[in-house]
């Protein structure tokens, strides 16, 4: 599916909370793994037709490994229970280098990350490094219950270590004190960085609650795709390095055209949020979808993902 796959093995395999694990991966012998800054993910290509991206949530000064926290997903579409149940230690498999689409800015003055559930992963890697170059930061962390929340001993310490603040809201703690996205926004200083990574209705009112912030300083991952996938209407397109021109019907996608037409593009959600499957736009207007570009990036027209966004003109040219 991709050609720059990397084979790393899983070094160990540790429970960090109720449900949550946690699978350290490094190289095979002889080879090194590329670097990554916080907020990036990798992806883990489980079965031929079986790819998850994960978070990295390990420092990201850490020696020649990868560390990726995975929640046991009730309604797994394969990925989490796979690796719960048919990965262990010691096992080869294969991974693709590291992509951040959710960079942390070093030099912020101030950086507030939001976290809920599984999100917290890019955003306790964010704290470490926030917390090694001595920059403040301050961190609302949600989950149902205490002892689902991965990190949370580890958080405290470090923030009571560096120069960071720790507020936790756990559905069974009694005295619970719940996260006011409107008074996170007033009260940060300006120039503050905003992350946020969590379920869809947290990421929802964490946008609504910054809309009067600098959109450049209001940064959220996304779990899972909100859009509707596959054309509305039928369209061409029009592949520069194959010499194909094809059809794309109603109701399907890019991705799935161009497979069936034998060419392998790299994919890995099928959701647009993780970038994997980013073509360049030659020609043509497309229909964005994705969780990736931002407002000005889908203006521009530059690239697109071609999982999950159509075409709003009758003709795209691509770059494949």
């Amino acid at each position: 599916m991709v050609s720059n796959k990397l084979n790393v093995r899983v070094q160990r395999i540790d429970d960090l909370a109720d449900g949550v694990r946690a699978f350290e991966l490094v190289p095979v012998e002889g080879t090194e793994l590329p670097a990554f800054t916080a907020g990036a993910h990798i992806d883990l290509h489980l079965a031929p037709d079986l790819v998850r991206s994960y978070s990295l949530y390990n420092n990201q000064d850490a020696a020649n490994a990868y560390q990726v926290a995975v929640a046991l997903d009730p309604n797994s579409r394969g990925g989490s229970r796979f690796l719960f149940e048919q990965v262990s230690a010691g096992q080869t498999i294969a991974i693709s280098p590291p992509a951040n689409h959710f960079a942390l800015v070093e030099d912020a003055p101030h950086t507030v990350l939001v976290a809920g559930g599984i999100g917290i992963t890019p955003l306790w890697a964010m704290a470490q490094r926030l917390t090694r170059l001595g920059r403040p930061w301050t961190l609302h962390y949600a989950a149902r219950r205490a002892a689902t929340a991965a990190f949370r001993e580890e958080l405290a310490a470090l923030a009571a270590a560096g120069h960071g603040q720790v507020h936790f809201s756990f559905g069974d703690d009694p005295q619970r004190r719940y996260i006011d996205l409107q008074q996170v926004f007033r009260d940060a200083p300006a120039g503050t960085h905003f992350y946020c990574c969590g379920p869809q209705k947290m990421i929802d009112g964490f946008l609504a609650a910054g809309q009067q912030r600098p959109s450049d300083t209001v940064h959220v991952e996304f779990f899972e795709g909100v859009a509707p996938t596959g054309a509305d209407e039928a369209f061409t397109v029009e592949l520069a390095k194959s010499g194909k021109t094809l059809q794309v019907p109603k109701g399907q996608t890019i991705l799935e055209v161009v497979e069936q037409a034998g060419i392998q593009v790299a994919h890995a959600c099928k959701e647009g949020v993780c970038a994997a499957c980013e073509v360049r736009v030659i020609e043509g207007l497309p229909d964005h979808r994705d969780l990736v570009l931002s407002k000005q990036e889908k203006a521009e027209n530059k690239s697109m993902m071609i999982c999950c966004s159509g075409s709003l003109s009758s003709r795209l040219i691509l770059d494949l």
